[in-house]
């Protein structure tokens, strides 16, 4: 072999190799932005499906009024607990029917249908007892159906009493609710209710 057809074979192959090397960056920088797109889309589908979420759970609203009651913590607990067939004869003129429709009266997941006047207003609701605390007694009702439901998405009332020194008890009522619009009024008017409830309520416990 000639000095001259060496350097030519030489020539070859370092063209060979630099090309072979070019083709392989090129392949391996075509992968990479094809997964990047690939990661991005994933990422901004992902940011799209979690929207919607945060901002159903930022309408979810919170009101809570809190008074303090001469009867015992236990003797009050237990008219909502289990003897809420009392309270249209403790209050006549704020609950007129209270009814249990599935379950029994003291059992979580019971279904009841109150009737009620609730700032002038009669309205009827459907709720079920969606917790019960016996230690902290506490118990939380969850509306499924009626006139509050036209004006909510949702509402909870929670109602928890604690016991005081002296005999005295604190009674703390908690509603949670979302808003079927937003011309939807706050529930004021149903703390307001609880309040006068609990007076009426312990009024009929200390004459016991």
């Amino acid at each position: 072999m000639t000095g001259l057809g060496y350097w030519n074979i030489v020539s070859l192959a370092r063209r060979t190799i630099r090309l072979s090397f070019w083709i392989s960056i090129s392949t391996y920088l075509a992968w990479f932005s094809s997964t990047l797109t690939q990661i991005t889309e994933v990422a901004t589908s992902g940011l799209t499906q979690l929207s919607p979420i945060s901002n159903a759970m930022a309408q979810i609203a919170k009101m809570q009024v809190e008074a303090e009651i001469k009867a015992s913590a236990e003797k009050f607990y237990e008219i909502f607990r289990s003897k809420g067939y009392l309270l249209p004869k403790i209050c006549p003129d704020m609950i007129k029917d209270l009814r249990v429709l599935e379950g029994d009266w003291g059992t979580v997941g019971s279904v009841k249908q109150w009737t009620y006047v609730a700032a002038g207003n009669s309205e009827i609701a459907k709720e079920t007892v969606e917790a019960m605390d016996e230690k902290a007694k506490s118990i939380t009702f969850k509306t499924v159906d009626g006139s509050l439901l036209k004006v909510y998405k949702n509402m909870k009332a929670t109602v928890q009493v604690t016991a005081k020194a002296g005999g005295c008890s604190s009674v703390k009522w908690s509603i949670e609710y979302e808003k079927l619009n937003e011309d939807s009024p706050p529930p004021n008017k149903y703390l307001d209710f609880v309040l006068i409830l609990n007076k009426k309520v312990d009024a009929y416990l200390l004459k016991k």
